[in-house]
């Protein structure tokens, strides 16, 4: 069993408590290939490190601040920069094991017509992003929204 708090107030875990897994870390170093990616201008990255400055803790030292910022900076990259902005990596590949299980088939669900020109032009703008692609197999799903 897992516990969090997601309270501002203290909580007291009972001795031996599991809080989490452990799972080993594999580093990569700063100097890893990282995937080309489309950099935002740098008024939008100031905008956005900004918008995270502004959420410090007012007691936190000048001095810190200013190192913040500047790592903030230099990582922003990192950073999701509108919603559609939403990154990749090729450092892992995701698998999910079905084993021997049937595939689960939903019936297709029926969306207001008024609805299906903005659901088609997110579909579109998931594909145009790679978040999402066509198939034909089995395991498909409904949309979810």
């Amino acid at each position: 069993m897992q516990l969090f708090n997601v309270t501002d107030r203290f909580v007291a875990l009972k001795s031996r408590a599991v809080i989490g897994d452990l799972e080993r870390l594999h580093a990569y170093s700063a100097q890893s290939p990282t995937p080309p990616r489309q950099q935002a201008p740098a008024d939008v990255e100031n905008q956005i490190v900004n918008e995270m400055m502004i959420k410090v803790d007012p007691s936190v030292p000048d001095e810190y601040k200013v190192k913040l910022r500047q790592l903030l900076l230099r990582n922003s990259a990192a950073f999701s920069k509108n919603e559609l902005d939403l990154g990749f990596t090729d450092l892992v590949t995701h698998r999910i094991d079905t084993g021997d299980a049937r595939p689960v088939r939903q019936q297709l669900r029926r969306y207001p017509p008024a609805h299906l020109d903005v659901i088609d032009q997110h579909l579109q703008d998931m594909q145009r992003q790679g978040i999402i692609e066509r198939c034909q197999s089995p395991w498909y799903s409904n949309i979810v929204g």
